[in-house]
């Protein structure tokens, strides 16, 4: 049941970025699974990903979902929003997010 929640949320955001964003299928499906691949690989480690800010500049970011790296939230939820990815910068060692469309790669 778990494998096919996730297959179907790649699916859906494959189908946001052709809609938003005017990408092929192709390309649509690729950016799908490299996020999907990205947030898998925080949960377990510590990423090192390149993404492209908002302003046109390229940042390199080392990042983590780790529950245990986490720091204490303010208990407030906020709404999930699906064109933006949170996490934990280690190095600033503060939550920040980058727009899912603008990943370019992790390693």
């Amino acid at each position: 049941m778990k494998n096919s929640m996730e297959l179907r949320n790649i699916v859906k955001q494959a189908w946001m970025f052709i809609r938003q964003y005017g990408m092929s299928k192709s390309e649509a499906f690729k950016l799908a699974w490299k996020n999907f691949k990205l947030k898998m690989a925080m949960k377990h480690r510590v990423v090192k990903f390149l993404f492209q800010k908002v302003d046109g500049t390229y940042r390199t970011a080392w990042g983590t979902l780790i529950e245990n790296m986490l720091p204490p939230t303010s208990g407030k939820e906020r709404k999930p929003n699906p064109t933006t990815q949170c996490y934990y910068d280690t190095e600033k060692h503060a939550y920040r997010c980058f727009k899912v469309a603008n990943l370019i790669s992790f390693s």
